[in-house]
């Protein structure tokens, strides 16, 4: 009965880790009125330009399915190109590890991420009490935060009794690389969330449950696990929201084949990477999740254009014709409405009450 109790209070350690992600990206969203959008927009005819607004979005807005679905939109109404859209999609990537990075500054400013949490939540809700929407949308934005702090302290006492159960070790404490790869992903698909389950890797070493050597092929295997539930969720969708799922996989598998072939030959090569070497095993998951990120993007992005055009011919999907791109206002191909409504072919009168 033990047992039961414990994996109840993580999951709902979990859960409310998760509410507090969707909450903050929510509000945050919603607070900034659809401006992440125009930045997207604006930066996307430069490929770093995309890279750091995809980045910086992502870290914003604590989602990286917001940034990209804003990002496939654009591709759907042909005001950017799916390269763009890829770069874009990389810099999410990137931004996604903002969420480990805040998780991890516990240790080293020492302070209880029960307590941090608390402080936001309750600030946040008298926020929501005023009457300003804007305020409001602020409160509930906190309000998340701090659930995802609470949810955090709740992980951390919730995991510090799970070593002495079969099935903990058999997914967390195996030292088979490829299996420990393989657990990243079914967690992650289950999960729905690489920086969930880099969050639970932080706070599971913070208390002693899991080695940095461990974490590593975990968070490789994670990376692609959270690009699953897009594309099942993609597979109604029109052709370019599928290739953009497609895509992501792509890289992350790209960057985990990159990573995982030097590790499994001399898994030490990563200690002697200075920040990735520290005392602080939370700081060092958190950083290699970044760096994996950041590395595997500046590989790609001089041969994006060639690497999208791989991945439109090994998943069969056909480029859009430019006839079929969309006109939108202000374009000059744009035509107006009252014009093509009363241009007719040598109409006999020039009364248009008569035209139907």
């Amino acid at each position: 009965m033990a047992m039961f109790s414990e994996i109840f209070c993580l999951l709902g350690s979990v859960t409310l880790f998760l509410f507090g992600l969707k909450k903050t990206s929510r509000d945050v969203g919603e607070l900034g009125g659809g401006k992440h959008a125009g930045v997207i927009r604006a930066a996307t005819g430069n490929r770093c330009f995309a890279v750091l607004a995809g980045a910086l979005s992502t870290a914003v807005l604590q989602s990286s399915v917001a940034t990209n679905m804003i990002a496939i939109t654009f591709v759907e109404k042909g005001i950017i190109d799916f390269v763009a859209c890829a770069a874009v999609i990389m810099g999410t990537n990137i931004g996604t590890t903002v969420t480990a990075q805040l998780v991890s500054l516990s240790s080293v400013f020492d302070f209880e991420p029960g307590a941090i949490g608390g402080l936001f939540a309750f600030s946040g809700l008298i926020l929501t009490f005023l009457k300003s929407e804007k305020v409001k949308k602020a409160g509930g934005a906190a309000l998340g935060f701090g659930f995802l702090f609470i949810g955090l302290s709740l992980m951390t006492s919730a995991a510090s009794g799970l070593k002495k159960y079969y099935w903990f070790t058999s997914l967390f404490l195996v030292e088979n690389p490829f299996v420990l790869f393989l657990n990243g992903i079914v967690v992650t698909a289950v999960l729905q969330s690489s920086s969930v389950v880099t969050g639970m890797l932080i706070v599971l070493s913070s208390v002693g449950l899991i080695s940095f050597d461990t974490s590593i092929f975990l968070i490789l295997g994670a990376n692609v696990g959270t690009c699953l539930p897009v594309i099942f969720a993609s597979a109604d969708l029109r052709d370019e929201a599928r290739k953009a799922a497609w895509f992501n996989l792509a890289f992350n598998v790209f960057g985990s084949a990159l990573f995982f072939i030097p590790l499994l030959i001399s898994p030490s090569v990563v200690f002697k990477i200075p920040f990735l070497s520290g005392e602080d095993i939370g700081r060092n998951i958190a950083n290699f999740h970044t760096f994996f990120n950041t590395v595997v993007c500046v590989v790609l992005l001089p041969i994006l254009k060639p690497f999208c055009g791989f991945v439109e011919k090994i998943f069969a999907f056909a480029p859009i014709p430019k006839k079929k791109r969309r006109v939108f206002p202000g374009s000059k191909k744009e035509k107006k409405p009252c014009a093509a409504f009363f241009k007719t072919k040598k109409n006999k009168t020039d009364n248009p009450l008569k035209i139907v």
